[in-house]
Formats: C-alpha cells, sequence, structure tokens
C-alpha cells in the first residue's frame, strides 16, 4: 500500500525516488511549496464534493433546474482553496494545530519501509 502511495506521488511529480543501498524518495521541491491539495489530487484526481462542482463534461440528470449547483461550486472552491493554503511543512509541524512553530522533517523514506 505505501509503495502504491509513493509512486503515485512521484508520477505527480511530488517525490523523486532514489534507487540503490541508501535509496529511497524525497521531496522534489520544498515542503513549503507542496500543498495539500497537491498530495490529494495526486493520490485521488480533482477535488470535488459533488460531480457537477469539479468542472467536468459529465452532466447530472437534475442539472438543467438545479438550484443548489452555484452553492455547491462556491463550497467546493472554498474546500479546494483551504486545502491549497494548507502547505506540507505546516504539516509535519509537531504542534500544527496549535498553531506554534515546529520542526520539519524532509529526510528520505527508505524504500520498503513501512512509515
Amino acid at each position: 500500500m505505501v509503495s502504491k502511495i509513493l509512486k503515485l506521488l512521484a508520477k505527480a511529480g511530488l517525490l523523486v525516488s532514489h534507487r540503490g543501498v541508501h535509496g529511497g524518495y524525497e521531496l522534489a521541491r520544498s515542503a513549503a511549496e507542496i500543498s495539500v491539495a497537491h498530495v490529494i489530487f495526486a493520490l485521488e484526481g480533482p477535488i470535488a464534493l459533488t460531480q457537477c462542482s469539479e468542472h467536468s463534461e459529465h452532466e447530472c440528470s437534475y442539472e438543467a433546474f438545479c438550484r443548489v449547483r452555484d452553492n455547491w461550486q462556491r463550497i467546493d472552491r472554498a474546500v479546494r482553496g483551504a486545502l491549497e493554503d494548507i502547505k506540507i511543512a505546516e504539516m509535519a509541524q509537531a504542534d500544527f494545530m496549535a498553531g506554534a512553530p515546529g520542526r520539519v522533517a524532509e529526510s528520505l523514506i527508505p524504500l520498503g519501509s513501512s512509515t
């Protein structure tokens, strides 16, 4: 499971893999430049709460008379914006939830590691 996640993140350009005895994965760019939205998009695809809010060409059978579509799209933009504002550097801080400064760990994840 972890190896699949690492491969998806590497495919999305968020990680770089290194082969060999001391190989593993490392961030492709600074943790302060990678948002939670980037990670979710890499693992799950477009961030959308409803089908109509993902701005795809899939049409719902209620679209023609839906009175809440604009509101769902507004909610979707707010959620996506919030996820884009949170960087993984913040998530790595020990006391992220308290808002206090913490230490960011940007070390290699060894190949075959379960974490």
